[in-house]
């Protein structure tokens, strides 16, 4: 008799499409998923998740300093008129989603990719290092 082929995908393969999963829900439900990569025992040891956990997590902390700078504009634009601007400024909101969808589609295909100044300032921080 002949021998089967093995109907499952090696343990090896899995864990690359973990990671690869676990990088990319770190940029669409961050802090909450980075916080949970680093602490977990499986994912914290291993390079890719890691990268990317620490990297959305910076991502985090610009689009919270977006965040910040938009309210700001949309709280004095409304102050001077109700209308269009106010619309526009609504937008500003919700423009970080855009790039969030962007680098989790990087990171599920296993593309290197690093995130204008936000990553430079983690290297040069020593919060990162390049994979």
């Amino acid at each position: 008799m002949q021998e089967q082929p093995p109907t499952q995908p090696p343990s090896s393969q899995s864990g690359e499409s973990n990671d690869r999963l676990w990088a990319a829900l770190s940029y669409l439900f961050t802090p909450l998923v980075p916080i949970i990569v680093l602490a977990m025992e499986d994912t914290k040891n291993k390079s890719y998740p890691r990268y990317h956990a620490v990297q959305a997590l910076g991502f985090f902390g610009a689009v919270m300093l977006f965040e910040v700078l938009a309210s700001i504009i949309f709280v004095c634009g409304s102050l001077v008129t109700f209308g269009l601007l106010g619309c526009v400024l609504l937008i500003l909101f919700f423009l970080p989603i855009i790039p969030a969808l962007y680098y989790a589609y990087l990171a599920y295909t296993g593309k290197p990719f690093d995130i204008p100044i936000v990553t430079n300032l983690m290297i040069q921080q020593g919060w990162l290092k390049r994979m």
